[in-house]
């Protein structure tokens, strides 16, 4: 848990602003506990940065969605189609990762749930299609 100093300090700070006399204190502390802090993702590895660096040069440096449209803008992040949060046994997958410019890359993501956009699951339902129709293995794929 050390690689999150943030998350320390936010229960930290959450247990020290309320009394032990309130119940929703109880009921935070079950829902810390039970969270799964070693399931996060962890950007800073070297296999990632790897992996990222092999993602650029697939897709050669360039957002495969501004593509799609005609328009040819330079990418430097790599985007995880199954969010590496709730799919973490796809994380480091080739299929589950596309190059997309800032702009693309914002879209895709609800910034303040954390969750993918509508944009973002249209993207996911259509590389699922085009995973289905080849039969790559994974979600939703031929096993």
């Amino acid at each position: 848990m050390d690689r999150f100093p943030c998350a320390i300090m936010l229960m930290d700070t959450f247990q020290m602003y309320y009394s032990y006399t309130n119940p929703w204190r109880a009921k935070f502390s079950r829902l810390a506990l039970r969270f799964d802090w070693s399931a996060m993702f962890d950007y800073n590895t070297t296999k990632w940065e790897r992996k990222r660096l092999s993602i650029l040069r697939r897709d050669g440096y360039q957002c495969q969605e501004c593509k799609r449209y005609g328009r040819m803008r330079s990418g430097n992040h790599v985007h995880h189609i199954y969010p590496s949060e709730r799919y973490p046994q796809y994380a480091m997958e080739s299929w589950n990762l596309i190059t997309l410019c800032r702009e693309c890359h914002n879209a895709m993501h609800d910034r303040d749930t954390h969750e993918l956009s509508a944009k973002g699951e249209q993207l996911r339902d259509r590389i699922n299609r085009t995973r289905l129709s080849t039969g790559i293995p994974g979600q939703g794929g031929m096993v």
